[in-house]
C-alpha cells in the first residue's frame, strides 16, 4: 500500500513540476496527513510556500468556515515578495479559496478509501439527502454509545457537520484534479 500512495504522490509531483502552478491547494478529511506530509512535499517539489488554513482559525468558535481569518491570510500571502508558487491546505478548501476570492491552478483532495467510498460508493452519500445521511451516522453512533451509556444521546458537532455539508455540496473528490487515497 506504501508504494503505492508512493507512486501516486509522485506522480502527482510530476505534473505539479511539469505545470508549474502558482496556486495549489490541498483540501481533504482531517488527519489524513495534509499538513505534515503532502503540502511539505509538493511545497518542496515546487519551492513553494505553505499557508495552513489551521494557522488562520479560531478554534474556540465551533466551526471552521466562518472562522478564518480571511485578511490575515491574504496578507500574509501577498507579502510574500519572491514569484515563488503558493501551496493553501487544509479543510473544504473549495469553499475557502471562492471566499478568499482566489482560483487554484491545481487542486488536490486527499482522503482515506473509507470517506471516499462512503461518498462515492453505491448507494453512496451523494444520492441521498444531506439530512438522512446525518441521520444515518448519528444513529448508528448512538447505537454503540448506548452499549456504554444507556442514556448517552449523541449529536453530530457543528464543525462535522459543516464538514459534511460541504463535501455534499462543493463534491470535492469531483472538482479536483487528483484525488489521493491514503
Amino acid at each position: 500500500m506504501t508504494t503505492v500512495i508512493n507512486n501516486q504522490i509522485q506522480e502527482i509531483i510530476n505534473k505539479l513540476v511539469e505545470i508549474k502552478p502558482s496556486i495549489v491547494v490541498i483540501d481533504g478529511e482531517d488527519g489524513v496527513g495534509k499538513t505534515h506530509v503532502i503540502a511539505p512535499l509538493m511545497a518542496n517539489a515546487l519551492d513553494a510556500h505553505i499557508f495552513s488554513i489551521d494557522n488562520y482559525l479560531d478554534n474556540n468558535k465551533g466551526g471552521y468556515v466562518d472562522f478564518v481569518d480571511y485578511e490575515k491570510l491574504k496578507q500574509d500571502i501577498s507579502n510574500v515578495k519572491d514569484s515563488k508558487p503558493v501551496v493553501l491546505e487544509g479543510l473544504m478548501m473549495l469553499l475557502v479559496v471562492k471566499k478568499l476570492g482566489m482560483v487554484a491552478d491545481y487542486f488536490l483532495y486527499v482522503g482515506s478509501i473509507s470517506w471516499v467510498e462512503e461518498w462515492l460508493g453505491d448507494g453512496g452519500n451523494y444520492e441521498k439527502p444531506l439530512n438522512n445521511v446525518i441521520s444515518k451516522i448519528e444513529n448508528n453512533v448512538n447505537l454503540i454509545s448506548k452499549l456504554i451509556n444507556s442514556t448517552a444521546e449523541w449529536k453530530m458537532p457543528k464543525p462535522r457537520e459543516e464538514i459534511y455539508q460541504y463535501t455534499y455540496n462543493y463534491k470535492p473528490f469531483e472538482n479536483a484534479q487528483a484525488v489521493l487515497i491514503v
